[in-house]
């Protein structure tokens, strides 16, 4: 157990530390530039001015799988709040945790005696940074325990298992934080952060008016006639891409590209995966050993699981259960864990709720660049013909997870599903009031899939997206990749 003079000093260490940590997370050590800020860190600036305005809230938390920027986002915020340095405390749990085996009740009762004085004294702002908070059990009441002690309290947390947290939250204090989950960035947040290619309000919303046009028409001949209206304005977005070089950029970014940290080490794939790799082994063997029982026999047996589930979304789960001799309730446990930690989506099959059981559900990877490193890293040689349409299928079910938790009126009750049937469509879309289809294909594909689901489910429409050329068929219709691409 540390002593007192021990957990004194560690956080001492921490106030003096704090600058140059967050300073060099949030700038390129090559060219020793900022890195661009994605779009989340306006919300959360936005948050800080308020409560140096004396409003709430005074609680950020930022949720997200490993590597998608996280840390860097909280250093960004840490560089951009204006205080002393005393005033300003970065501290990473796991590193705690791992140094003296201490929480954030430990760090913040040392912390008074720095400053010295209790927290309930204080007249002026100080901001509490804790990246990686799963790794204090207890970080929920220490927290809340916290902001009641004190108005003059700000702060800002990191944590991977984005559900569990975002529970703990919903039942203790959710009218008091402000939840962000950074996703994996969107094709255009790629070329914001690489080329400095802008977008945003810059295009005039057209990302929100494409968004808009496939998921709230009334008709494919609706999304037709809108799409081909903003064709002028898609096509000055990619005018800077040559045609054969944009097939190359879409490649990359579904590859490894989607993962902000991937981008310092230019096109170094194979230490890219590496990297890719070496991040799993941290959330297998480093944040799951802290927040689950698992054994170590069943800990060693995740990636296997994950490689079956890179090479085939579809699954069951006895499958996968007998083939690494696995309990089907720890197996159970062991994907619910990796859907907790943002690795997997699970996507349901569409049937009647008493019915789902009855199918496999479909996992695709959070960030497709997780299932690339499996084809790329760990003793795979298949060509990336091979598997370029699950990167794509990932890809889309990425933008549909985001679309998902943007609680757009117009699309309440949003749900996505599978159709399950033999040729059935990859996802279908559900509202309080209809549904819509999408089939995914890599290079031209024909919208038999989705005609077949939209007549099945009754769905207004049907969409396929694909790199073939706009076209309405059949009251279903073709969306080439260079539109979706724009909507997240």
């Amino acid at each position: 157990m540390a002593t007192i003079e021990e957990i004194d000093v560690y956080v001492q260490l921490q106030l003096k530390l704090g600058d140059v940590k967050t300073k060099n997370a949030s700038t390129n050590r090559v060219t020793t530039l900022k890195h661009p800020q994605r779009s989340t860190i306006l919300k959360l600036l936005q948050a800080v001015r308020r409560f140096q305005a004396g409003q709430d809230p005074r609680w950020i938390a930022v949720l997200g799988l490993r590597g998608v920027g996280k840390t860097t986002m909280l250093s960004q915020l840490f560089q951009n709040i204006r205080t002393d340095q005393h005033r300003k405390l970065f501290v990473a749990l796991d590193d705690a945790k791992d140094s003296l085996d201490i929480g954030v009740r430990d760090i913040a009762t040392a912390y008074e005696r720095t400053l010295g004085m209790r927290f309930e004294e204080l007249t002026e702002p100080v901001y509490l940074f804790f990246d990686e908070i799963h790794f204090d059990p207890q970080w929920a009441l220490s927290l809340k325990a916290l902001v009641d002690r004190s108005p003059y309290i700000f702060i800002v947390m990191t944590g991977s298992s984005v559900s569990e947290i975002n529970k703990t939250l919903d039942s203790a204090t959710s009218r008091r934080v402000l939840s962000q989950t950074l996703h994996p960035m969107s094709f255009t947040e790629f070329r914001l952060l690489e080329e400095h290619k802008t977008f945003g309000r810059a295009s005039g919303g057209l990302g929100m008016k494409i968004r808009q046009l496939l998921y709230e028409s009334e008709s494919a001949e609706e999304v037709y006639n809108g799409l081909l209206s903003l064709r002028p304005k898609v096509m000055d977005y990619w005018a800077d891409i040559t045609p054969n070089k944009r097939q190359a950029r879409i490649d990359k970014y579904m590859s490894y590209a989607n993962l902000p940290f991937t981008l310092t080490y230019a096109n170094n794939k194979e230490y890219i995966y590496q990297l890719i790799e070496q991040t799993l082994s941290i959330i297998i063997n480093k944040d799951f050993r802290a927040t689950y029982d698992f054994t170590n026999d069943t800990l060693g047996k995740i990636k296997l699981v994950l490689r079956s589930i890179a090479n085939s979304s579809t699954l069951s789960m006895k499958s996968l259960a007998d083939t690494y001799d696995i309990d089907r309730t720890i197996l159970t446990k062991v994907m619910d864990a990796l859907e907790k930690a943002s690795v997997l989506q699970r996507i349901h099959p569409h049937a009647m709720p008493g019915k789902q059981a009855k199918k496999p559900s479909k996992y695709l990877f959070v960030s497709p660049a997780y299932r690339s490193m499996f084809f790329n890293y760990i003793g795979s040689v298949l060509p990336y013909d091979s598997y370029k349409g699950y990167l794509l299928e990932d890809t889309v079910g990425l933008y549909l997870s985001i679309l998902t938790k943007q609680n757009v009126p117009t699309l309440a009750g949003l749900s996505v599903t599978y159709d399950s049937a033999e040729n059935g469509a990859d996802f279908v879309l559900s509202t309080d009031s209809r549904k819509i289809c999408i089939e995914v294909g890599y290079g031209a594909k024909k919208p038999n899939q989705a005609n077949a689901t939209k007549l099945r489910h009754k769905c207004v429409y049907g969409l396929t997206v694909c790199s073939a050329p706009l076209k309405l068929s059949s009251n279903s219709l073709t969306v080439p990749l260079s539109y979706f691409l724009l909507t997240a």
